[in-house]
């Protein structure tokens, strides 16, 4: 049998090939460090008359990001020492002008804008506003000044001490509700004074999976102290517990349930923000909690790791993020003034700056 075949119709198709964008694009200043309030004059940014040259020019290489000073010493270090600190049995060290200094050298040097801590452990705004005025504003005349964020994990005032027999910070049960008291004291504080009326504040800096202070926690903190006190809102999380000797194996770190939990709450938070006009930065966070653990958080493995934590925290929409170093196992960059080592989630954050800028377009 022969059949004939039948034309069809000739019709005009279009067709265009390229990326399709997927979410929003990586924000350029994605990634950063967190660094404690003493080491930015001590060990990692130096002064004017002895900059730190060699840890800018890693840093440089990294491409925009910010710096976060803060970390456990935010709320043990006091402006000035204790001679004027309301609680100078708090104080483990002494906050001067030249540490300011040292903040807005690094600024001038890099062009990462800089997230100062307020010390929230001598639980006195006052207090927080004379350091602000007299140590903080004169330094960061020029720019610099990304917020000021009020505590470091409020969650754990209630644990934490000084010494090992000394009192808390907090007495036991200081909630949620009352560091959203506190916050509220210190804005007020600082609007009250037009010298500090403008500084954007950010918080509540709680770690992430503190019990009790978790995702749905983060949008009634919003609403209490009101967004238009909160210029970012700011969690810390850490991959794996690592705090008082506890072991952690490879397979810890890189779980896919490691991961997901971590998603998780990350991605009620970012709705959190989001849904009242507020963006959220993990100001602080790394492999494994206090210090990380040789032969895991010092290998390349952990820099696979931080690689696709990035890349994970950018797609869920956090807006930045800020890797905690120092002379630790999990160091970003080990440092002193004589001389600046990077390590291996340096170069994840080095291979991402890569990524980033392609993938941003």
């Amino acid at each position: 049998m022969l059949s004939t075949a039948v034309p069809l119709a000739a019709e005009r198709v279009n067709v265009r090939i390229g990326p399709v964008p997927e979410g929003r694009p990586i924000p350029h200043d994605f990634a950063g460090l967190s660094i404690e309030m003493l080491d930015g004059l001590n060990r990692y940014f130096g002064s004017e008359n002895r900059p730190n040259d060699v840890f800018f020019t890693l840093i440089l290489q990294l491409g925009p990001g910010t710096f976060r000073m803060g970390g456990n010493s935010q709320d043990e270090v006091c402006w000035l020492g204790s001679t004027i600190a309301p609680l100078p049995h708090m104080c483990k060290g002494s906050l001067s002008l030249s540490d300011f200094q040292s903040y807005a050298l690094a600024f001038k040097q890099t062009g990462w804008q800089v997230m100062v801590g307020a010390n929230l452990g001598q639980n006195s705004s006052t207090y927080a506003r004379r350091a602000t005025v007299e140590g903080m504003l004169p330094a960061f005349e020029q720019g610099g000044l990304l917020a000021l964020e009020i505590g470091n994990e409020p969650d754990s005032l209630s644990t934490h001490r000084i010494s090992t027999n000394g009192p808390a910070y907090r007495p036991e049960g200081y909630s949620g509700s009352d560091y959203a008291r506190e916050f509220s004291e210190y804005r007020a504080a600082f609007f009250e004074n037009p010298t500090t009326r403008d500084i954007p504040f950010a918080g509540p800096a709680v770690n992430l999976f503190a019990t009790g202070w978790r995702g749905p926690w983060l949008g009634a903190f919003l609403d209490s102290v009101g967004t238009a006190n909160v210029a970012i809102a700011t969690r810390h999380i850490y991959a794996v517990g690592g705090c008082g000797g506890k072991p952690v194996a490879m397979a810890d770190l890189l779980a896919p349930r490691t991961l997901s939990n971590m998603e998780a709450e990350v991605r009620a938070n970012v709705t959190s923000a989001l849904e009242r006009g507020v963006e959220l930065q993990i100001s602080e966070t790394n492999s494994i909690s206090c210090g990380g653990q040789k032969g895991i958080s010092d290998t390349f493995s952990a820099a696979a790791w931080g690689l696709d934590w990035m890349l994970d925290l950018a797609r869920l929409g956090a807006r930045r993020i800020n890797f905690h170093t120092g002379n630790t196992n999990y160091a970003v960059v080990q440092s002193t003034l004589a001389s600046s080592e990077a390590r291996p989630l340096y170069y994840a954050m080095h291979l991402f700056a890569a990524a980033a800028t392609s993938l941003s377009g």
